[in-house]
């Protein structure tokens, strides 16, 4: 399911004691301070929790005597709570361990067993000597998809959107439309900014308790 970005708009804008107007239609009938607002109550939710929606994956295959390869735009994901280097990156079956110190070990060729990262990067090591299928889990950074469906950061067109299953949508949407008011009033002492407030919290809360089942763990950032 998809949560489209000028449904969103007027929905925000449509919330009893808004000050904005809703009905919008197209790109240009957006207010820029409420745009921000929605933009900021999405990021500061998205990039709270390790929620499962963010958690995407990625594939490539290795090219021989290449040892460095992109990353997708996101955090390489910790599948343990025991073994802080036990990292989301296999090859087929077996995680790569993660060593930060493999520059300084000496040039050598075969199956990689390790990688680290490096300017945005992974290197794997030992370089390798074939094509082999590397795959990472990640959780994306990227708040949703323009019309192309091509990765963005900030939301503004009508037609951009948040791509999330089903059974999150009304849960993150709502806590979107609580933060986003909140983000919107000019004052704390405002009278409706302390309802709108306990309305997030309340959603937010209700938003991790559904999304609990994934662990909140340590990720490589790059």
């Amino acid at each position: 399911m998809t949560i489209n970005f000028l449904d969103l708009y007027n929905d925000v804008a449509s919330q009893p004691w808004s000050m904005f107007d809703s009905g919008a239609t197209v790109k240009e009938d957006f207010e820029p301070a409420l745009v921000s607002s929605i933009n900021k109550a999405i990021i500061d939710i998205w990039y709270s929790y390790p929620f499962p929606f963010r958690i995407k994956k990625y594939s490539f295959s290795t090219m021989p005597n290449y040892p460095s390869y992109e990353l997708p735009n996101g955090n390489i994901l910790n599948e343990s709570s025991i073994e802080d280097n036990l990292f989301a990156v296999k090859l087929d079956n077996s995680y790569l361990n993660y060593n930060p110190d493999i520059s300084e070990n000496e040039e050598k060729f075969g199956k990689p067993t390790e990688f680290y990262i490096e300017d945005d990067r992974i290197v794997l090591y030992p370089i390798p000597d074939k094509r082999y299928r590397i795959s990472i889990k990640y959780l994306t950074l990227s708040i949703g998809f323009d019309k192309d469906d091509n990765e963005i950061f900030y939301l503004e067109d009508t037609t951009d959107y948040i791509d999330i299953p089903p059974k999150y949508e009304s849960l993150f949407k709502n806590t979107i439309l609580a933060k986003a008011l909140v983000d919107s009033i000019a004052s704390v002492n405002d009278e409706n900014y302390a309802g709108y407030r306990l309305q997030f919290d309340k959603a937010y809360k209700l938003l991790i308790k559904v999304s609990n089942p994934v662990k909140k763990s340590k990720s490589i950032s790059f």
